[in-house]
């Protein structure tokens, strides 16, 4: 939501103005989630959380899509992450996998790396990485299974694109 605050200091005086925004609390992510990110035009799911931004990316674009949108992530040099969290998933994280479609812009072996985390608010720190994928020009479908963890926590999928070089993954 986006509003504005006025202080009316005298009649039809609205020069003063404060513009605010929030954000309500995302609901209960229902299993299975798929998302194509075809129904947003430029702007990220709400539920979905940018973690680390390098430039102006991770962003959804036409042009990083099998078919239509799709998430688009680039590090500008070495040393920045690129990554995006999914909404909560309200299950076991050990009863879950993810499969997603990418590809990269040219055949460097660019990585992305998939995980999750109980809470965003330390997303760098307290991570669990689960799989690293090599990319390829190829659109190829990727799995990761949380499975083999030993515990039921609730959390937030994580995918990142680990820096080194200048790439674009789609």
């Amino acid at each position: 939501y986006s509003g504005r605050l006025y202080n009316i200091c005298a009649a039809g005086d609205t020069s003063n103005c404060t513009y605010f925004s929030f954000r309500t609390n995302c609901g209960t992510t229902v299993l299975p989630l798929v998302e194509n990110f075809d129904t947003y035009g430029s702007e990220f799911p709400s539920c979905w959380r940018i973690l680390e931004m390098s430039g102006t990316y991770p962003s959804i674009s036409t042009s990083a899509g099998r078919s239509g949108y799709g998430v688009y992530i680039y590090a500008y040099n070495n040393g920045v992450n690129c990554s995006f969290a999914s909404p909560r998933i309200e299950q076991p994280i050990n009863t879950i996998e993810t499969k997603f479609w990418a590809r990269e812009s040219s055949n460097t072996g660019m990585r992305v790396a998939v995980g999750y985390v109980t809470n965003l608010d330390s997303v760098t720190t307290n991570t669990v990485w689960v799989d690293t994928f090599t990319m390829t020009t190829a659109w190829t479908e990727y799995t990761a299974s949380f499975s083999h963890l030993n515990n039921e926590d609730t959390g937030f999928v994580v995918y990142r694109k680990l820096s080194g070089g200048y790439n674009y993954v789609y």
